[in-house]
């Protein structure tokens, strides 16, 4: 789906302010815009996100909980394991099979 015209001007006007780089990127206290998002943000920013939507989970969503539904979304669509480790950036079959190993508990 393309951008809407809004949603384009919006991100122009955000480049300007921000510069070359991510469009996502953490802001400090000072209002001091930095070069990337720390990857404790990333976790608060997922998990604000989860409560908002009031999507209730056993444990909370994190980054990790997006590269976990990656894997299993591709294995569900009939990806291979080889190119789902590609996709993952996983070098070893079994840490990709320790992701993978929620599917088997999803199917029972």
């Amino acid at each position: 789906m393309p951008l809407t015209e809004d949603i384009y001007d919006l991100l122009m006007k955000w480049k300007r302010k921000a510069g070359e780089g991510y469009i996502l990127r953490s802001i400090d206290k000072g209002n001091n815009i930095k070069a990337s998002l720390e990857p404790s943000s990333i976790n608060l920013i997922i998990q604000d996100i989860q409560h908002i939507s009031r999507t209730k989970t056993n444990i909370p969503f994190s980054g990790h909980s997006f590269r976990v539904g990656g894997a299993l979304d591709l294995l569900m669509a009939g990806m291979p394991l080889a190119k789902i480790m590609l996709r993952g950036g996983w070098t070893s079959e079994s840490s990709v099979i320790r992701y993978l190993q929620a599917w088997d508990l999803m199917e029972d």
